[in-house]
Parts: C-alpha cells; sequence; structure tokens
C-alpha cells in the first residue's frame, strides 16, 4: 500500500460512511466484542496505526476504523493504554467495513476499504482488501487479539493486519468549562446525567472539568463573537490537539450574536489552526413568559438545569459536526422546536428526549476521525455524510432555485479583500423552500476560488450560528440576497498573485434530514501592484492569517491583525478596501474599550468600498448605540455617505430602509 505525502490541511468530503446492511452473520456478531480495538497495519513498506469500531444495533453489527502513519522509529500503540489518539497531520485512510464472515471457531475473515482523504472535500477509494483473522497467540494481545494476512480483491497478498480490543467506547474525548461571574457552570440536567452519562450512551468516553478561574467581563453583558474568541484563547492554554480531543465550553451572562448558545471557531482562517474547539452559552437568557415555553415560562435560563444543559450539549454536538435534526426532540433539535412540540400532559421541558437521533448516533461512531475531532475538519464538511461518493457539484439541487453570483467591483487590487454579491432566487411557479439568510454564520454557505494557476483554495465559515439558520418559503419570482468579504480559507490567502480568478459559491441547507444544495460562480480580476510600497504591503497582508481573522471578528486581542489593517488604513491604494475593516471593529466595544462611532465615522468615506450588507450593518450598528452629541454628528455623517452611496446601488428594500432610518 503506497503511501502519499502528507496532507496540506484538513479537509473533508462526500462521506462513504453510509449505512448498509450489517456487515456480519449472526455467529460472528454474538463473539466479537463492541467498542474501540487498536489496530496496526503493515505492508508495501509502510506502517499504519489507528482504531477500529464496532457497534451492535438492532439492525446488526456496524464497523468502520482510521488509519494514520506510524512516524519513521515510532512505535504501535499499547493496547493497554486503552482508546488511542493520534496526531492529526499523520492521517491517511478511511476504513469502511464491508464483510464480517466466520471463519472457523477462532477466526474470522474482514473485508474492506481504505479510503484516501484529499484536498478539497473528496474522498477516493485506494483498495479493496480483506484479512483473515485468527486469535492472536502473541502474549503482548489481550485474549480479544486477532492477527492475519491481508490481500487484495485479486488474492495479492498486502500485509499484515492486527487488532486488540481495548475499550467499550468508541472514541474519547474531553471538556473544559470556563465560566463568568454569576455564570452557572453546565454540568448535569434535573435528573443528575453528566456529561460522561450523555455521551456513554453513545459510545464515547468523555471526562469534563470545571474551572473556576476568574474570567475577565467585558464592559457589556452581552459578549461578542471576538471576545469569545479572545477568552477561549487565553483559558484554555496550550491544549495539544494531537493527544487529547478537548472541546472548551464558556458560559457568560449573554451573548450578542444570539440568544442561547453558538459555536465559533468553526474553520476558515484561525491563528492556533484548530477549528470546532469552541462554544459559548448564555446563562441570563429570560425564557419568553408565553406558550410554549411550558414549566419554563419566564425564568432565567441558568437556573432550569434541563434546559441549560441540554443547550451545552447541542452546541457541542455542533462541535462534533453534528447539524440541527429535526426528527425527535433530542439534542440536536432546537430549543424553540421542541418547545412547540409541547403539550398540556408533557410540557416543555419535561419533553425533552436525553439522547442524539439514531442517525446522529450513526454519526457519532462511524464518521471518519477529521470530521468529529476538535482541530479536524472544519464544521459542515459532513453534511453530505449520507449521500454516496460523487463529484463535487453531484448534490447540486435541481429545481426552481438558483444562486447568481457576481463582484461588488471587477477588479481590485492585489491584497484587498474581495467582496461578492450572491442571490438565490426561485424561478418556479410554486414556492419553494430556502434559506431565509445566505450569511456565512448560517453554516450553509462555502465555496473555492481558482487562481490564474489552477490552485484551488476553499473558504467557509469561522463563526457559525445554526440558531440563524431558518428556513423559508420563498415565493416565486422571491429572492434572498447577501454579500461576502472573502480573504483566507483553509488553504492560506484566496488571491496571493494577480489575475483572473474563478470564485465559486456553494449554498447547502438540511431538512428532515435532507440536504439541499445550490451552486454558482462568477469572476474576478486582481490587479498587480501599483508600485513598491503597495507590493511590499500586499505581501504583509497576504502572510497575515489574523488579518483574516481581526476582520471577522474585530477585537482588539491580534496585534498582528491589528498593525495589518492599520498599515492597509494608512495606503492610498488600500485604504478605501480597508475602511469599513477597521470601521466596523470600532463600531463594536471590546472588553473595557467603548464603541468608537466618532472614529468610525472618520473611516466610512463616499470612496469607501461596502457591500450592500456592509452598509446595512452599518446603519444597524448607528442605530443600535445610545447617541450622545458627539455621537449624533458622527450619525448624522454616516448617513449622509450612506445615502449618497445608495443613489449609485442597486440594493434589497431592507438595506434602504435601515439607511433611511438614521438621522438627518
Amino acid at each position: 500500500m503506497c503511501d502519499e505525502l502528507p496532507m496540506l490541511a484538513p479537509a473533508a468530503l462526500a462521506d462513504p460512511t453510509s449505512r448498509t446492511d450489517s456487515v456480519a452473520s449472526a455467529l460472528l456478531a454474538a463473539a466479537l466484542r463492541a467498542g474501540c480495538y487498536v489496530i496496526a497495519l503493515s505492508g508495501d513498506g509502510a506502517s499504519y496505526d489507528g482504531s477500529l469500531r464496532i457497534t451492535r444495533t438492532d439492525a446488526g453489527v456496524f464497523a468502520s476504523g482510521d488509519l494514520y502513519q506510524r512516524p519513521s522509529g515510532g512505535a504501535a500503540p499499547m493496547p493497554a493504554a486503552g482508546i488511542p489518539v493520534f496526531a492529526r497531520v499523520q492521517y491517511r485512510y478511511y476504513l469502511k467495513v464491508t464483510e464480517f464472515a466466520d471463519a472457523g471457531r477462532d477466526g474470522f475473515t474482514l473485508g474492506f476499504e481504505t479510503w484516501r482523504l484529499k484536498p478539497m472535500n473528496l474522498w477516493a477509494r485506494q483498495e479493496v482488501l480483506s484479512a483473515r483473522m485468527m486469535r492472536a497467540p502473541n502474549p503482548a494481545l489481550p485474549a480479544d487479539g486477532f492477527a492475519g494476512a491481508v490481500s487484495t480483491a485479486a488474492g495479492a497478498p498486502a500485509g499484515t493486519l492486527t487488532m486488540a480490543w481495548v475499550a467499550p467506547q468508541l472514541r474519547r474525548a474531553s471538556i473544559a468549562i470556563n465560566h463568568a461571574a454569576g455564570s452557572e457552570a453546565p454540568t448535569a440536567n434535573d435528573a443528575g446525567a453528566s456529561w460522561p452519562d450523555i455521551f456513554g450512551a453513545v459510545g464515547w468516553d468523555v471526562a469534563a472539568t470545571v474551572s473556576d478561574a476568574p474570567v475577565e467581563p467585558p464592559l457589556s453583558e452581552a459578549w461578542s463573537d471576538a471576545e469569545l474568541h479572545a477568552a477561549m484563547m487565553t483559558l484554555r492554554g496550550d491544549v495539544d490537539l494531537d493527544n487529547d480531543w478537548q472541546f472548551h465550553i464558556l458560559a457568560v451572562p449573554r451573548l450578542k450574536s444570539t440568544d442561547r448558545g453558538i459555536m465559533y471557531d468553526v474553520g476558515a482562517t484561525d491563528s492556533n489552526n484548530g477549528p470546532r474547539k469552541g462554544v459559548a452559552i448564555a446563562s441570563h437568557w429570560v425564557v419568553p413568559d408565553q406558550d410554549p415555553w411550558g414549566l419554563a415560562k419566564g425564568r432565567r435560563v441558568g437556573t432550569i438545569a434541563d434546559v441549560y444543559f441540554r443547550t451545552a450539549v447541542h452546541e457541542i454536538g455542533h462541535a462534533l459536526g453534528l447539524f440541527h435534526n429535526s426528527v425527535d426532540n433530542g439534542f440536536m433539535a432546537t430549543t424553540d422546536r421542541i418547545a412547540d412540540r409541547g403539550t398540556a400532559a408533557l410540557p416543555f421541558p419535561t419533553n425533552v428526549s436525553w439522547a442524539f437521533a439514531p442517525d446522529d448516533q450513526h454519526r457519532l461512531g462511524h464518521l471518519p476521525d477529521p470530521y468529529v475531532r476538535p482541530g479536524g475538519a472544519p464544521f459542515g464538511d459532513a453534511a453530505g455524510s449520507s449521500i454516496p461518493l460523487a463529484t463535487a457539484d453531484a448534490g447540486a439541487a435541481r429545481g426552481p432555485l438558483r444562486l447568481e453570483v457576481s463582484p461588488l467591483l471587477e477588479a481590485v487590487p492585489i491584497g484587498a479583500p474581495v467582496r461578492v454579491l450572491i442571490t438565490l432566487r426561485n424561478d418556479g411557479a410554486e414556492p419553494a423552500l430556502a434559506p431565509a439568510t445566505l450569511s456565512m454564520k448560517s453554516g450553509g454557505v462555502s465555496g473555492a476560488v481558482v487562481d490564474p494557476a489552477g490552485t484551488v483554495r476553499s473558504f467557509r465559515p469561522l463563526i457559525v450560528c445554526l440558531e440563524h439558520a431558518p428556513l423559508q418559503l420563498l415565493p416565486p419570482g422571491g429572492a434572498v440576497s447577501h454579500a461576502l468579504t472573502l480573504l483566507r480559507g483553509a488553504e492560506g490567502a484566496l488571491f496571493p498573485i494577480p489575475g483572473r480568478y474563478d470564485v465559486r459559491v456553494s449554498v447547502t441547507w438540511e431538512h428532515r434530514g435532507g440536504v439541499s444544495r445550490v451552486v454558482g460562480e462568477t469572476a474576478v480580476e486582481v490587479l498587480p501592484a501599483a508600485g513598491d510600497r503597495h507590493a511590499k504591503l500586499a505581501r504583509r497582508l497576504i502572510a497575515t492569517p489574523d488579518l483574516h481573522l481581526t476582520l471577522i471578528l474585530g477585537g482588539d486581542f491580534l496585534p498582528a491583525g491589528l498593525a495589518a489593517i492599520a498599515a492597509a488604513v494608512d495606503d492610498p491604494v488600500l485604504r478605501s478596501h480597508y475602511g469599513y475593516v477597521e470601521a466596523r471593529r470600532r463600531f463594536e466595544p471590546f472588553r473595557q474599550r467603548s464603541a468608537d462611532l466618532a472614529g468610525a465615522q472618520a473611516l466610512i468615506a463616499f470612496d469607501t468600498v461596502m457591500s450592500p450588507s456592509e452598509i446595512r450593518r452599518t446603519a444597524d450598528e448607528v442605530l443600535r448605540g445610545a447617541l450622545n452629541d458627539a455621537d449624533d454628528g458622527a450619525a448624522r455623517a454616516i448617513g449622509v455617505v450612506l445615502r449618497r452611496k445608495l443613489e449609485r446601488m442597486s440594493v434589497p428594500d431592507a438595506v434602504a430602509a435601515a439607511v433611511d432610518r438614521l438621522p438627518r
């Protein structure tokens, strides 16, 4: 089995784990223990270590595994150490087990396929193999140890395989919990079911720890995404995700982005290169004092363990790669959906199902490691995990919905972000179910950029708030629009050289377990540097990952990102492209810094490049603030600029209405 070069960036795919018939006979099903097996595969000059997961349900026995290349001079993991954890960079293959067949009293035949993780969200089947496994005489292996020769589908020798049962669970992880002053730590429900109990039911060995270390509060009771991310990076310390699958929960009084909970740190570009590590929940959200909120009406959520703890489990479910799932009242159903399903006999929250839905249980057990481990593939890569392998566009919708994609500017100077307008239209004669928003934060918008040399680079959201991903019935002729600001992705800068780029955008959404998708594309020209100063600055911006993180999150906690934006604003070529980026950061308070409306106003001029979405956000930020006399003057000046911009732009009615509300 020949190996390839290490993968340069985490990616995932249309997944080969789609559920099939049981792979074991009744006799073997009774003999093989469910749980985790440490495995080692050797052959063709390479050695791999990993785990094989076996689950038993009413439908039969299911099995899958993952293989990591053993480093030169490295040793195989010892079964006595329990469930193994391997370095992410060594990940090589997903094992899809296709058959367990009896092979006598002390053995069986194991049929399996190896699938190679490729860039740009694709799996490729490498080999179809089988191994005749017999009880292992090796005293180093426990009683449930097997070893055997591996052969190809043509019968040619392909190496050896060993496996040893190590635990009844399938995977292991840890959860670190911090809580701000006055916010409860989410540790258990009203019945006392805790993190180990909840995840033990799906075959995960999970340990949770609560820290009472002080959490520095911001000026506002409501935390911004930037403040959450900064706190997570400070509080979690130097966690080695190659040895500990640790997820972080931060409980705070309120969240600016949503009422109850949010997963940030989703993917895209992160200065510590680890998607899906952190979630946050709000303890001081007050449940509406009205139907259908049942027994929770009018109460602060942090005082209702069943609701509060369920919210934390729900957000960790997102960190594990799971989407909303409305098939029951389980963890991945939304809180309001469960409340709507309450009855007089079983009001919310007594109608909560304290379990993951069966299909999500299967995903947690058998998705490839990169989908579920923190620091692996970005959130959303597993969205099509129930769909057989196909080309990148095989899942595209065939129906009345059409995605229009166009650049705000057809050409931008090198080093500038590219703003792209996207519109989803219903060309049909009947209403069609579609996303109510195309914001990146909704989690359903992603894409790729192809540079002049043909190199493909992907982009995905950094922050995901799936509570902000509702569906709507889009009427005939109706449309929903948004604008994306693109700068970096998982593979680095999206626009690193001059020339023509193709920009491809995909919008996906889930409904009752099914996934729909539409795609669209456009082109944009990146212009060469206008001089030596511009060229030097562009190289600096392209080489600064924290520039993108500051663009998305704002805040003051990334010095390299702040310095890069300041330099761009000071540059005559790039100032107009970064003016709004810095203005937006100043609009929002951060920790002990107040909002600076006057400073933001100075950066918003008629030539400042702003998409319709950015114009609306600016208007909303101005209207949200409590204006003093000085701020009132700045607000009026911003209103003048934005109204002039709208004279030369075609924008959705909601954008025009927001600007019209600004003081004159």
